[in-house]
This record gives structure tokens, sequence and C-alpha cells, in this order.
């Protein structure tokens, strides 16, 4: 409330008051979820991500209840990653894509590098290994469909790609 203590910041603005409609920073360590962000933060948030290519953006928190991507949202998230198609199966909604290689030991390398990627990332897609060819698929299990991350994580498999192949 307006005039409370503030507790949000450490350091030397520690005991000040704080404004009514001051954000509460994320402790340290610890991951902030954009939907539980007051508005100015959260507005704040999505003009910086809007100079950010997808590949540059961070992977967000994801629980059952956060919205899947809109339709309209997914056209324009298309726009940045053109070689990949929407793919549903089982009444779910994916991300695909098959990458082209001139060996089955650069599709390993590949599958690798993208499988380290996801395990940092702690969201896992779908990869078919084949003689020249890598297919993957990006979903959200929890949302049953298509998340912010699904995208974010395909444009970071096109630039392991392009860094490794081309």
């Amino acid at each position: 409330s307006a005039g409370a203590v503030c507790r949000h910041y450490p350091g030397p603005r520690a005991g000040s008051q704080c404004p009514p409609d001051a954000p509460v920073p994320p402790q340290p360590g610890t991951a902030a979820e954009p939907s539980r962000r007051a508005p100015q933060a959260q507005k704040l948030l999505v003009m910086q991500e809007a100079t950010m290519t997808l590949a540059q953006q961070t992977c967000r928190p994801c629980r059952g209840d956060t919205p899947a991507v809109s339709a309209a949202d997914r056209t324009d998230l298309l726009r940045e990653i053109p070689d990949w198609s929407l793919h549903r199966e089982d009444s779910v909604d994916r991300l695909r894509r098959s990458y082209a290689f001139a060996s089955y030991q650069q599709a390993l390398d590949f599958t690798c590098k993208v499988a380290a990627m996801a395990e940092r990332e702690d969201h896992h897609p779908r990869l078919v290994l084949e003689w020249g060819r890598v297919t993957v698929d990006w979903w959200t299990h929890t949302l049953g469909g298509l998340h912010i991350n699904d995208f974010i994580l395909a444009a970071r498999c096109d630039e392991l790609y392009d860094d490794g192949v081309r």
C-alpha cells in the first residue's frame, strides 16, 4: 500500500517508501513469471523483447493454466521462423521442421546439440533422426498446444543449424 516500507528492494532503497503502483522485482536467483509481474513491468518486458529476435528471448515458466499462443500471434511468430510449419497430431498443434544434412554423423551431431539445448531449458521436443535428416517437433505438453517457448526454441534450432551446417 502507499507509504508502506519497501521490502522489495535490497541495498539503498531498503526501508524506503514504495509508490502505490511499484512493480515488485524478482528476487535474486528466482525466475520471474511475466504473468505475475505488475502491469508496468509487463509492458517493459514486452517492449524489450519487441527489439529482440525470437532466438534471443528468454523462455518463460509454463504451468497448466498458462494460455496457449493465440492464432493471431502464431501467424506473427511463424513469420520469424519461415521454415517451420504448423502440424496437428493427436488433436495437438505442433511446430515442425525437417533439417537436411550431408551425412548421418552431421544429423547426429545436430540432434545432440538440440537435445542439450532442450535439457538446459527443461523443454523437450520430439527428435526424429534419419540418415541425412532430423525432424524436430515442438509443443508444450502441459498446454496440449503451443507456447511462446516453442517458437523461441524453434528459432534457436535454426541458429544451431545455420552455425553448424551452412
